[in-house]
C-alpha cells in the first residue's frame, strides 16, 4: 500500500509540478524542479520527522530510563506496533505530498515573475533583413 501511494504521489507531484511551469516549460521544468526539490525536500523532511521523534522517541527515551514513569499507560498508542507503523506510513506519504505542493507553489511564483518581467519588455522592431 505504501509502495502504491508513493509512486501514485510522485506521479501526480511531477505533474503538478509540471503544470505550475507556465513559462516555457519544456526549457525551464528542468531547471526549476532540479533546483527547488533538494531544499524542499531536506528541509520539509527535517522539520516532519524531526517533531516525529520528538514526539515518540524522546518521550519513549525518558520513560525507558525512568524519568516519566507511568508515561506507557496513558499514551498506549505508542507501545503498539501497528498504531505506530500506520502513523509511519501516513506521516510518509503526507510528507511526499507536502513536498511536490511546495516545489509546485514555488515552481508557480517563479512563473509569475517570469510573466511579469517578461511583460514589462517589449520585442525589438523587425528590422526586414532576413
Amino acid at each position: 500500500m505504501e509502495f502504491f501511494f508513493v509512486i501514485l504521489f510522485n506521479i501526480t507531484g511531477v505533474l503538478f509540478c509540471l503544470r505550475k511551469c507556465r513559462v516555457e516549460p519544456k526549457k525551464n521544468f528542468l531547471i526549476f524542479f532540479s533546483c527547488l526539490y533538494l531544499p524542499v525536500s531536506l528541509s520539509t523532511f527535517a522539520v516532519v520527522w524531526g517533531a516525529f521523534h520528538l514526539l515518540t522517541t524522546v518521550p519513549w527515551m525518558l520513560a525507558r530510563h525512568g524519568m516519566l514513569p507511568g508515561w506507557f499507560p496513558e499514551f498506549g498508542w505508542l507501545s503498539s506496533l501497528p498504531t505506530y507503523d500506520v502513523l509511519r506510513f501516513f506521516l510518509y506519504v503526507g510528507t511526499i505530498f507536502v513536498i511536490f505542493l511546495r516545489t509546485g507553489e514555488h515552481i508557480g511564483r517563479i512563473a509569475d515573475l517570469q510573466e511579469s518581467a517578461n511583460s514589462g519588455v517589449q520585442a525589438p522592431p523587425a528590422s526586414g533583413r532576413a
